[in-house]
């Protein structure tokens, strides 16, 4: 029998979090995960206008995205 992992320290702890929402089109099932994101301390929200396949879809601003929350 397989025992669940344990999380010892709040998700993203010791990192630079951040929560790349994509809202095109809105996903309703994705709600309760982009208002938990919005909630945690620390953790920085950027909405971008793509679908959930940012990386395939839009490239680009995904990149632009990242690279501006890299400190």
């Amino acid at each position: 029998m397989r025992t669940a992992p344990r999380l010892t320290k709040p998700v993203g702890a010791d990192f630079d979090t951040i929560y790349v929402s994509c809202e095109a089109p809105a996903m309703a099932a994705i709600d309760p995960f982009r208002a938990r994101a919005r909630q945690q301390q620390g953790w920085r929200f950027q909405a971008i206008p793509s679908s959930h396949a940012c990386m395939v879809t839009a490239p680009e601003l995904t990149g632009k995205t990242l690279e501006r929350a890299v400190p």
